[in-house]
C-alpha cells in the first residue's frame, strides 16, 4: 500500500503531467490480459480551421488532450505523446449542435401526476431510464457533423424537461451537459383518450389552467407550511412546472405554423412566460408578428417539395398558395435575419439529419451567408443552451467537437472525412488523402531494403540484399496514416514487425515496433521515375477514366427513387397527392407511401422486370389489407391502390430533381440557380391568390348621389351623401346639404345603394383546430379568441357578400360551450387586427339533440341538460363567494390561510352570473327554451341571444319578457 505522502505526490504529478487516459481511470472491470491503453492525445495538422463563423486560421495545428482542445495555431508544438493526424488541404469547423431533437418516451401515470395523460411536466429525460439518444439517432447525427444534441420529450401538451448530450458512438461515452434547458410544450390536440382536449383552443385552455395551478399549488403549500394547515395533495407535475409558470425557466413551444407561434406569444404575454419557439418554417408569412414575440425562433429547414406541374391537369390542381410556399420557404432564414432575429436551425422534420446541408445550401442561394448558416448550427444554439464556454467554437479549453471535411461546410461537393466528438474520432471518408506509388529505399534503424509501394493497391514489397522477397501483410491506409506488418527476417528478427508511418510528399516517415517492444525509426524515399514509368502511369490513368465513363453510363435502377403522383378517387372533387419512396437492394424492395400526411411503410414487394409490374401487399393497423398494383415504364408509374377508400387509380412519375435543390444528372449549377432567380421580395398576406400586398388604409371618403339605407330614424335617403373621417361616419344626409369637400376621396355612387355592413351574430368562420371542444360537457374555459385564423379564405368571400363583422362562436356539442370572439373582417391583416376588444363578452350554450348523449358523456337526457346547467351555476356562485371572502380579508389575514384556486371554467360562469358575459344559446324545442329561461331567471342571468331552429315562435313572448334577442334558422327546415 503506497504511503500517504506518496499518494499525495502522485496526485500532484497527475495534475500537471499530460497523460493518455487508460481504462483504469474509470470504474470498470479490470482487463484479464495485457494492459489496454486508450490514446487521448492527438495533433491535427495542416488544415484550414474555422475557429468561429467569420474567423479562420489557415494551415493550423490543433492539439487535443483528453477530449479538450489544448492548443490551436500555426506555430503549435506537437507533444511527444500525440498521435499525428495530417489534414492538409482539409477544412475543420466546430461540430454542429442540434437544439431540438424530439424523443418519444413512454410515461406512466403515477401518484402526484396529472389526470390528463397529455400533461406530464414532471418528466425529466436526464433522470429517466433509457431516455435519450438511441445508437441509431447518435450515428445519424454524428454522420451529419452533429456532436451535441439537446433532446426534448416529443408528445403531449406540457411535456417535461429534456437533456443535452454528446453524440459519441458508445452510449457510455455520451456526456450529459448541464445546459439551460426549457420546459417543452405544444398545443397538441390529445383526442378523446385521457380526457382530451379535442381542439387546439382546448389545448391552450388546458395549458393556461395547469400553469395557473402550478402557481396556486406553490402558494397553497407555502401557506400550509407557514400556518400548520392541511397541505394540498402531492402534485409532482405542478411542482415541476412552477419555475416555468413564473417565467423563471424558458418554455419551448413546438408550433405547426406561424399562427400557432403568435398564439404562444399571446399566452406568454398573458401569463408572463419566457418562451422559445420551435418554428414551422412559415415565419416569413408574418414577420412583424414574429418580431413582436421577442423570442428565440428555432427554425426547421424541411422545405416543401416542388409542386408537380408536369401536366395541364396537375398544374390546375396546384393552388397559388402552394406554389408560393415552395418558392418562398428557402428565404425564411434570410428574412428572419433581416428582421433582426438570429437564425437558429434544427433538423426537426427532416428525413435524416444529413439533409440539413441541402436545405442550408438552398437558404444560402436565397440570401443567407455561409457564415450565418454555420452560426445557425454552432454558435447560436450553443449560446441558447448556455454551452458557449464548452462547444460551438474551436478554442483552447473547449470540448474537442470537430468536423474535418474536404471543403467549406456548405460547398457543393464538401464531404465529411472525420467527426471528432469529445476527442474521439469517427472516420467516414475512406478515400485516401494521400497516395504513394513507386520504388525506393526503406530504412528501418540500421537495416536497408529496396521496396515497391502502391497505396492504391495496398501493397508494400521488400527485396532484401540476398534477393529474398518480403510482402507486407495487414496493409491499411486511413488519410495519411499507413500501417502494415512485415516478416521480421528483414530486420534479423524471428517474428513479425509492426510498421506505422505517415505519407509525405515523396516518401514515408514513421516507426517500426519489434516483438520485444523496441521502437526503431522508419523512413522511405522514392527513387526518380523514368519515362517508361510515366508512360505506364498515363496508360493506367486512361484505362481508369474509361472505366469511370463506362460506369457512368450504367442504366439507373427501374424501381428506386421518389415517385410523386395522385390518387384519382371516383366522384370526388379532389385528387389526394401521393408520394412513394422506393429502394431496391438485390431482390428486396422496401419503401414508404405517404397519402394526405399519413405515412405507411412498404415491404415484401413482387417485381417482374419483364413487364415492369410491381405489387405490394401491406397489412394496416386494424388488420385491413392495402395493395398497390402498378406498372413502371421509365419514369412513369400507373396502376391502382386499394385501401380504406376502395380501389382507386394511381398515377405517378419519378423525381429527377432532389428535394434538396441539387439537380440530378448532368444539369449544371447555373441551371440549378434558376430556381432561386427572381423570387419576389414582397409577398401578400395571407399567402395565396387573394392576399393583399399592403393593409387597407383609412382615408377621408365622400360618397355622393347614392340611395342610403340608414336603418335609423332617417330612413331611406335618396340622392344621399355619406362622409367618412378617421374611420367614423361624419355626415349622413342629402348630397346638396353635405359640407364642402376638403381632402376627401370623392366617389360618385349614382344609381347605387349603401346600407350598414352586415353582422353575422352566429359564425364559425376562421377558427383553427376545431370548432368544438368535445372533451367535457362544460368547456367554459376555452375561448375562440385563442384560435382566430385570419387567412381563412371564407373571410374574403363573406366580405365580398357585404359582411363586415362576425360573432365567432363555439360549436353546439356541449351544454356549456366556449367563450365567443367578436371580429371585424380586416382581410389582409393578421388575427391580432381582427379582434374587437371592447365588444360585449359572450359564451355559447346549447340544448337538445346536439348535447344530449345516449352514451359516453353526461348528461344523457334533456332533463339532465337542465340539471347540469343549474349545477354549474350553483358551483359558480360558491366560487364567487369564496373569492369575495378572500378579497375582503386583510393582507395579514390572507397570510394565515390557503388561497382559493383560480378556475377558468368557474371564472367564466361567474361572469355570466354577474352580467358581464351574455349567453348565446342554440335550441330546438319550446320546453327546453323555457327551462333555460327559468334557470337563468332563478340566477338573475340575462340571455343575449336564443338561436331557435324549430319552435322559437311558440315561446316568443317568454323570450321577449326575458329581454333576449333571437336569431332564427327556421328557413333551413
Amino acid at each position: 500500500m503506497p504511503s500517504s505522502s506518496f499518494r499525495v505526490a502522485a496526485l500532484a504529478a497527475l495534475a500537471v503531467t499530460p497523460l493518455c487516459v487508460a481504462l483504469w481511470d474509470e470504474p470498470a472491470p479490470q482487463p484479464n490480459g495485457p494492459f489496454q491503453r486508450t490514446h487521448r492525445c492527438h495533433a491535427i495538422t495542416g488544415a484550414d480551421v474555422i475557429v468561429r463563423p467569420g474567423e479562420r486560421v489557415d494551415d493550423a495545428t490543433i492539439v487535443i488532450r483528453n477530449g479538450i482542445i489544448e492548443a490551436i495555431g500555426t506555430d503549435v508544438a506537437i507533444p511527444d505523446d500525440a498521435r499525428l493526424w495530417p489534414c492538409d488541404e482539409m477544412v475543420i469547423h466546430a461540430g454542429f449542435i442540434e437544439p431540438t431533437k424530439m424523443i418519444d418516451v413512454e410515461h406512466d401515470a403515477q401518484a402526484g401526476t396529472h389526470w390528463n395523460k397529455n400533461i406530464h411536466p414532471e418528466l425529466n429525460l436526464a433522470q429517466t431510464l433509457n431516455a435519450g439518444l438511441t445508437d441509431a439517432d447518435a450515428k445519424a447525427l454524428r454522420k451529419a457533423g452533429y456532436c451535441v444534441a439537446a433532446m426534448h420529450p416529443a408528445t403531449g401538451i406540457l411535456r417535461g424537461t429534456g437533456t443535452v448530450s454528446t453524440t459519441d458512438d458508445a452510449a457510455r461515452d455520451r456526456r450529459q451537459y448541464a445546459a439551460d434547458l426549457p420546459h417543452n410544450a405544444s398545443f397538441d390536440r390529445g383526442g378523446w383518450g385521457g380526457g382530451g382536449p379535442g381542439s387546439q383552443m382546448g389545448a391552450i385552455a388546458l395549458a393556461r389552467q395547469v400553469l395557473m395551478d402550478a402557481r396556486w399549488h406553490a402558494a397553497a403549500t407555502a401557506a400550509a407550511e407557514r400556518n400548520v394547515l392541511e397541505s394540498p395533495a402531492r402534485r409532482d407535475d405542478l411542482d415541476a412546472l412552477l419555475s416555468a409558470s413564473l417565467g423563471e425557466q424558458p418554455m419551448l413551444f413546438e408550433t405547426n405554423d406561424v399562427k400557432e407561434a403568435m398564439r404562444v406569444g399571446s399566452l406568454a404575454q398573458e401569463l408572463g412566460l419566457d418562451v422559445w419557439i420551435l418554428g414551422s418554417g412559415t415565419e416569413y408569412r408574418d414577420l412583424a408578428g414574429v418580431q413582436s414575440l421577442d423570442a428565440p425562433i428555432i427554425t426547421p429547414v424541411k422545405f416543401p417539395d416542388r409542386p408537380k406541374l408536369d401536366t395541364i391537369n396537375a398544374a390546375k390542381r396546384i393552388p397559388l398558395r402552394t406554389m408560393q410556399a415552395w418558392e418562398q420557404a428557402p428565404t425564411n432564414l434570410r428574412r428572419l435575419r433581416d428582421a433582426g432575429i438570429a437564425p437558429l436551425v434544427t433538423t426537426h422534420g427532416l428525413s435524416k439529419p444529413n439533409d440539413v446541408y441541402g436545405a442550408l445550401q438552398q437558404a444560402i442561394k436565397a440570401g443567407l451567408t455561409p457564415d450565418e448558416a454555420l452560426a445557425a448550427v454552432t454558435t447560436a444554439p450553443a449560446a441558447l443552451l448556455g454551452l458557449q464556454d464548452r462547444c460551438g467554437t474551436i478554442e483552447v479549453g473547449q470540448a474537442a467537437h470537430l468536423v474535418v471535411r474536404s471543403d467549406d461546410p456548405f460547398a457543393h461537393d464538401s464531404k465529411i472525412q472525420t467527426v471528432w466528438v469529445s476527442g474521439r474520432p469517427t472516420v467516414y471518408e475512406q478515400a485516401t488523402l494521400a497516395t504513394l506509388k513507386g520504388s525506393g529505399l526503406l530504412l528501418i534503424g540500421g537495416h536497408m531494403a529496396s521496396a515497391d509501394i502502391d497505396t492504391s493497391k495496398k501493397s508494400l514489397n521488400l527485396t532484401l540484399a540476398d534477393d529474398t522477397k518480403v510482402k507486407a501483410k495487414g496493409f491499411d491506409l486511413t488519410g495519411h496514416q499507413l500501417t502494415a506488418t512485415i516478416d521480421g527476417r528483414a530486420l534479423g528478427q524471428q517474428q513479425w514487425v509492426r510498421l506505422a508511418a505517415v505519407i509525405t510528399d515523396d516518401g514515408l516517415i514513421g516507426r517500426a515496433v519489434l516483438p520485444d517492444g523496441t521502437t526503431l525509426p522508419l523512413t522511405f524515399g522514392l527513387l526518380p521515375e523514368d519515362e517508361t514509368d510515366t508512360d505506364a502511369k498515363a496508360d493506367a490513368t486512361v484505362k481508369e477514366d474509361v472505366k469511370v465513363a463506362e460506369a457512368d453510363t450504367t442504366p439507373p435502377d427501374p424501381v428506386s427513387g421518389t415517385w410523386n403522383g395522385q390518387l384519382e378517387i371516383p366522384d370526388a372533387d379532389f385528387s389526394p397527392p401521393v408520394i412513394l419512396v422506393l429502394e431496391r437492394e438485390g431482390e428486396s424492395i422496401t419503401g414508404t407511401i405517404e397519402v394526405m400526411a399519413s405515412v405507411m411503410p412498404l415491404a415484401d414487394a413482387t417485381w417482374n422486370p419483364n413487364d415492369g409490374s410491381l405489387h405490394f401487399t401491406q397489412t394496416m393497423q386494424g388488420g385491413m389489407e392495402a395493395k398497390i398494383d402498378v406498372v413502371i415504364e421509365g419514369d412513369s408509374m400507373s396502376g391502382t391502390a386499394t385501401g380504406p377508400m376502395g380501389e382507386v387509380a394511381l398515377e405517378a412519375s419519378r423525381e429527377t430533381q432532389a428535394n434538396t435543390g441539387v439537380v440530378a444528372g448532368d444539369r449544371s449549377d447555373d441551371e440549378d440557380d434558376i430556381r432561386f432567380t427572381g423570387i419576389p421580395e414582397a409577398i401578400g398576406f395571407p399567402l395565396g391568390a387573394r392576399g393583399r400586398m399592403t393593409h387597407a388604409k383609412q382615408q377621408h371618403t365622400r360618397i355622393e348621389h347614392a340611395t342610403l339605407w340608414t336603418c335609423a330614424p332617417s330612413g331611406l335617403i335618396e340622392d344621399g351623401c355619406l362622409i367618412v373621417r378617421n374611420g367614423k361616419l361624419a355626415y349622413v344626409g342629402p348630397t346638396h346639404a353635405a359640407p364642402g369637400r376638403d381632402d376627401e376621396v370623392v366617389i360618385d355612387a349614382t344609381g347605387m345603394h349603401i346600407s350598414p355592413g352586415l353582422i353575422d351574430c352566429h359564425s364559425h368562420t376562421g377558427i383553427s383546430g376545431g370548432v368544438n371542444e368535445f372533451s367535457s360537457a362544460c368547456t367554459a374555459h376555452v375561448g375562440i379568441g385563442d384560435v382566430v385564423a385570419a387567412d381563412d379564405m371564407n373571410w374574403y368571400r363573406q366580405l365580398a357578400g357585404g359582411l363586415t363583422a362576425a360573432n365567432q362562436l363555439h360549436g353546439s356539442a356541449n351544454p356549456i360551450g366556449g367563450r365567443n370572439s367578436v371580429v371585424k373582417l380586416r382581410w389582409g391583416q393578421p388575427a391580432r387586427a381582427f379582434s374587437v376588444h371592447n365588444a360585449p363578452k359572450g359564451i355559447k350554450f346549447a340544448l337538445g339533440e346536439n348535447v344530449k348523449r345516449s352514451s359516453g358523456r353526461y348528461p344523457d337526457t334533456r332533463m339532465g341538460v337542465e340539471s347540469f346547467i343549474r349545477d354549474r351555476f350553483a358551483a359558480a356562485e360558491h366560487y364567487t363567494q369564496t373569492w369575495d371572502r378572500w378579497n375582503n380579508l386583510s393582507e395579514e389575514a390572507q397570510l394565515t390561510e390557503r388561497p382559493p384556486r383560480w378556475d377558468a371554467r368557474l371564472e367564466t360562469l361567474a361572469e355570466i352570473i354577474a352580467g358581464d358575459r351574455l349567453i348565446h344559446c342554440h335550441s330546438y324545442r319550446q320546453d327546453e327554451i323555457l327551462a333555460l329561461l327559468r334557470t337563468c331567471e332563478d340566477y338573475g342571468i340575462r340571455i343575449g341571444t336564443l338561436q331557435h331552429i324549430l319552435e322559437g315562435y311558440k315561446v316568443a313572448d317568454a323570450i321577449a319578457d326575458h329581454g333576449a334577442g333571437a336569431s332564427s334558422f327556421s328557413d333551413w327546415w
